[in-house]
């Protein structure tokens, strides 16, 4: 004891500070995220996905249809927890290449025969087109498809028969008449 003090001198020890780790507190803490804890606090390492929200301090999920990632008028962009999925529409189906979903033209022309053996296929976004050579119409059906027309029906060899052929027709013609120079009359 110091002379004069009626009681004997105590240490006292400086005031503790102890850190409150926020991540062992609240495991979820980030969400969809990873907790880092740091001098300053807590931050998150945000899963794929997801990004972090500075003023919410979690993992928020990212609109990636915002970006039109399947395209524009090729496809409905559905976001999804971390994601998202494409819903292409008729003539554009679903290309993953390195991750990343997008709706893509189906070139309906490299199809064999297409438009049928008197038509040439021409490709257009989403859908094509069927034009028909000479002698073949587009028949009607789901497909369209270029279709030999019958140009017999018609009667067109007055004084002889008609014979269809692929495209084309041709003449044959009565006892004293003779085929014109192209076989398409009497």
């Amino acid at each position: 004891m110091t002379p004069g003090a009626r009681y004997p001198a105590v240490e006292i020890a400086p005031t503790q500070v102890t850190e409150t780790d926020e991540c062992k507190l609240n495991r979820n803490i980030c969400g969809h995220g990873e907790c880092i804890m740091g001098a300053a606090g807590y931050t998150c390492l945000c899963y794929s996905g997801y990004r972090w929200h500075p003023q919410r301090r979690f993992c928020t999920d990212v609109n990636e249809c915002e970006a039109e990632p399947c395209g524009l008028g090729k496809g409905v962009c559905m976001n999804t927890g971390g994601s998202y999925n494409c819903h292409c529409n008729r003539g554009y189906q679903l290309k993953v290449h390195k991750g990343v979903r997008s709706c893509v033209d189906i070139d309906e022309c490299a199809k064999p025969h297409v438009c049928g053996d008197g038509g040439t296929c021409t490709n257009y976004p989403g859908h094509y087109k069927c034009d028909c050579r000479p002698g073949y119409r587009v028949k009607s059906s789901r497909q369209p498809l270029c279709k030999d027309m019958d140009e017999c029906e018609e009667s067109p060899c007055k004084h002889g028969w008609c014979e269809n052929l692929p495209g084309s027709f041709r003449c044959t013609c009565q006892d004293g008449f003779a085929p014109a120079p192209n076989a398409r009359s009497c």
